[in-house]
């Protein structure tokens, strides 16, 4: 409901940040407190977003210039809100998602950054959009970032696993990057980083 309402009351609105925090240690603590019998139940270490609240946050975004929703929202949930729906304004974008890390399917990560190219063509005035998951031990960033000034849009994987990109999705985003800028307007970048493990202390 809070969402809903930032589209329909919110009109001077440009800017919104939301980072759900949460501590990795507790379901931990949690799962311990149940082989002694202090509580009943379950709970996940990871925190799931659901499909409602990140579409809500989609639409709500439709009127403004810079958003960044972590964890409360997933990214791939994000991009599958209605197909006709278009960011006009959206400069900046950062969202996070629970597929960008080792293990999962490569194939759902490729759909994740297909599906981030295609809406990004909804976005006439983007100049960065990032996608990216931390907890521990584990930090993945796609970053995209475009300059007008330069002529050149660059881009970047930085992560602690190297992350393979197919000919797919490198093909959907120079599709994106002529669709926005013109085919011989922009050079377009692709660079790999890596980050040290030991480095991630936590998802923040």
């Amino acid at each position: 409901m809070f969402f809903k309402s930032l589209s329909r009351h919110n009109k001077m609105l440009k800017k919104l940040v939301l980072f759900e925090n949460f501590n990795e240690q507790y379901p931990q603590d949690y799962q311990l407190a149940l082989l002694t019998g202090g509580v009943d139940g379950r709970t996940d270490r990871l925190r799931k977003p659901t499909p409602a609240v990140s579409q809500a946050v989609a639409i709500a975004c439709l009127e403004l210039e810079h958003v960044s929703a972590s964890f409360l929202v997933d990214a791939i949930q994000f991009f599958r809100v209605d197909p006709y729906s278009e960011w006009q304004k959206l400069k900046s974008l950062r969202l996070t998602s629970g597929l960008l890390t080792p293990d999962v399917d490569s194939a759902d990560v490729e759909d994740l950054l297909q599906a981030a190219a295609a809406a990004a063509i909804k976005m006439p005035r983007l100049e960065t959009m990032e996608i990216w998951n931390g907890q521990k031990a584990l930090a993945g960033l796609f970053r995209y970032h475009a300059s007008r000034t330069s002529r050149r849009a660059i881009i970047t994987w930085r992560g602690t696993w190297r992350l393979n990109l197919s000919s797919a999705v490198t093909q959907a985003w120079e599709d994106a990057v002529a669709k926005l800028h013109g085919s011989e307007d922009l050079h377009l970048l692709w660079v790999q980083e890596e980050v040290d493990v030991d480095a991630i202390k936590s998802h923040g």
